[in-house]
Order: C-alpha cells, then structure tokens, then sequence
C-alpha cells in the first residue's frame, strides 16, 4: 500500500522533483472526465467529498519512504488517481506534511470546489497550488473536461478568481491545450488575467496518444495570448525537467503513465 500512496519523485517541468502523495489512491475519482487524462475515462465522477485514505496512514508511508528519495526530492506534491480536493482528509495531510517534514507541500486540482470556503480554506495551507483553466466557456469546458452534470462553469470561475484572491502561496493555471480549444486560447487568456495567478503554465497533452498535441510553434503562438495580457507563463516545451536518480512506486508511475 506505501508505493501506492507515495511515489516519484516525478521529472516535473513546472514543479522539479515532486515527489507524488496520493489522497484518493483507489481507482480515477475525479469531478471531471477529461478527454485527455492520462489515466483514461473516469471510473468514477461525482461531487461528493468523503474520506480515501486515513491521514495517519498518509502521513506514515511519506515519513516511511521519503529517506530513500530525500535528495532527489524538491516539493511533495497532492495529486495521483484522482481529484484531490475530493479527499475529507485534504486539509489534515497537508497540516501533517508540514509538521512532519521540511519540504514545500503543492496541491495539482482542477478548481472544482474552489467555489467552496472550506476547500478554500483547506487548500490555503499548501504551499503551491496548481489549478487547471482549459476553457474559456460552459460549452468548451463540457466539451473537454466533461465535467459532473451538477457543477457550473460559473462556479469554476468563480472560486478561482476567489481563491487568487485569498490565497498567499504561489497559484498557477495550468492551460491544457489541444485542437479542440486551441481557438479558445483568447478567451482563457482572458480570464486567467481576471483570476491573477502568479504564472500561467501553458501545457499540451503528450502523455499518450488519444488526444492531438500542439507543436512547439502552436504553443509558442498561443502563449503570446497570455503574455499580452501581462500574465507570467511557462511553457511545457522551453522548460528542461531535472533528472531523476532514484525513486519509489515503480508500479504506480506506470499506471499513471508518467515519465520518470
């Protein structure tokens, strides 16, 4: 069960060596159903938060396992089968983390809850969260990220701009792009200038081959949608992720199909 909690350290091109701590750890559990998710459709998706795996239980398989990937690690990082926002327990783990260990905490979610104040509340606490602004409206997002019938884009939107504005750690958008929403890129850009993260992490899907990749000069072109606008961006292709000399979860990696 500890490798299939902690894992990594993950080559992250936006975050370094994260080391990958997993808070749902049962099968895809997620509010969305994106076309371009790595680990293929969601067996699960739903809105309601309930409680994965015990916190003590969490927080034991990371003091366990760290020591032997302690000088490959950068940042311990909530994400894995599932969105993690979903977890009860999420606010405990990091809190936990914290005390635990002498690491920053960052939380990789698609901003679904936001909206909500405890999540908010919640979330806060980490160190660096990482949300997610595929579309740049109800029909686009429905399109891609195929999101529980119950949640509205306006609530995304909402609780982001909510979030950007309370929260002290450093907060990214993550941009997945695709021909699908390539043409969607102004309209994006337009509200991550609302939301006001501190970088804007301009990505395409290349874990797999279900979903057409942007080239390198697609990226570049849609960047400048977003720089034009003043918003710090970093790009999946000029960035250079670190290397990886050990790492734990060798099983866990290859289900989510990750590079090591």
């Amino acid at each position: 069960m500890d490798s299939e909690i902690v894992y990594g350290p993950v080559s992250s091109w936006r975050l370094g060596r994260s080391l990958g701590v997993d808070i749902i750890c049962s099968r895809n559990i997620c509010s969305f159903d994106c076309i371009y998710c790595q680990l293929g459709p969601s067996e699960e998706k739903t809105t309601n938060r309930r409680l994965f795996v015990g916190t003590e239980k969490i927080l034991t398989a990371v003091k366990k396992n760290l020591p032997e990937v302690k000088d490959d690690t950068d940042v311990i990082t909530l994400s894995g089968t599932g969105e993690p926002s979903l977890a009860t327990n999420m606010g405990e783990v990091i809190d936990g983390l914290h005390q635990a260990e002498n690491f920053p905490v960052a939380v990789l979610t698609n901003g679904t809850f936001l909206y909500r104040e405890d999540v908010r509340r919640e979330m806060k606490q980490a160190d660096i969260v990482v949300g997610s602004l595929d579309a740049g409206d109800e029909q686009t997002w429905r399109k891609i990220n195929r999101p529980h019938p119950d949640l509205k884009f306006s609530e995304l939107i909402a609780g982001l701009k909510k979030f950007g504005r309370e929260y002290e750690g450093f907060f990214a958008l993550e941009v997945m792009l695709m021909p699908q929403n390539k043409d969607s890129a102004g309209d994006i850009a337009r509200l991550a200038a609302e939301i006001g993260p501190d970088e804007v992490q301009v990505n395409t899907p290349r874990r797999g081959d279900k979903i057409e990749v942007l080239t390198p000069e697609e990226i570049e072109k849609v960047e400048e949608k977003f720089t034009g606008r003043g918003l710090p961006t970093r790009s999946v292709y000029k960035a250079s992720p670190p290397e990886i000399h050990h790492f734990i979860g060798k099983d866990k990696l290859e289900h989510l199909k990750r590079p090591e």
